[in-house]
């Protein structure tokens, strides 16, 4: 049997390892497609092709078909959840899982694999919310935890020493049957209430106490008392 050159034995294996990995699939950045909020699973795009090679070394390359019903990622434990409202177009990070999740998906518990796939296109998990270098996060705050939207016209800022600041271009509605609020308050702007205002403390407008403040010349009958001094 004749010897093989060493070089020609290492292309082989490179070339043995690079069919190998053709179809095995880790991560990858998508672009969401549609999103289902009840299924809470997207269609999504891969954004980077395939590239083949024919057996004449000629390179092509050809898009991924689309990826449909991905598990898409958004934290959730304990009877919380923090939501997004996906939208398609918005970029993503798809990930390949390592066996097929088909069963698992739909119960939720331990599973066995339905099929033999490994690190398939099928078996993808779908993060939202990946910026490309067109598609940044415009004034990014680098030292507070901030929830806002893209023109920080409306956020919430939680400080590093323990401040939040809550802005808003229009208006914050709170509805619940009971707000307690216990801290010294300051308001600026006007005050509009619906509803009786009880308190137990003083109330002053201006100088004028509501529980001490007198009105001068007033007599016994049927006069009408000055306004408040």
């Amino acid at each position: 049997m004749a010897n093989i050159p060493s070089s020609n034995i290492e292309q082989l294996l490179e070339t043995a390892i690079d069919s190998a990995l053709v179809d095995l699939h880790t991560c990858l950045p998508g672009s969401i497609v549609s999103f289902d909020s009840v299924a809470q699973t997207v269609h999504a795009q891969v954004q980077i092709r395939r590239v083949h090679v024919d057996k004449n070394g000629i390179e092509s390359t050809v898009a991924v078909p689309v990826l449909v019903d991905v598990p898409i990622l958004f934290p959730k434990c304990a009877g919380f959840s923090i939501t997004l409202p996906v939208k398609p177009g918005d970029n993503c990070l798809i990930f390949f899982s390592e066996r097929d999740i088909d069963n698992w998906h739909n119960s939720g518990s331990l599973s066995n694999p339905r099929t033999r796939r490994k690190f398939d296109f099928s078996d993808g998990f779908c993060f939202p919310g990946v910026s490309t270098t067109n598609n940044r996060v415009s004034n990014y705050n680098s030292d507070d935890l901030e929830i806002r939207n893209d023109d920080s016209s409306a956020k919430i800022v939680l400080k590093l020493n323990g401040d939040i600041e809550i802005s808003n271009a229009t208006k914050i509605d709170i509805n619940t049957p009971e707000l307690n609020i216990n801290a010294k308050t300051k308001i600026t702007g006007d005050s509009e209430i619906t509803g009786k205002l009880d308190a137990t403390g003083e109330i002053k407008s201006g100088s004028v106490s509501l529980s001490t403040h007198v009105h001068g010349g007033v007599q016994s009958g049927g006069s009408n008392t000055s306004p408040p001094v």
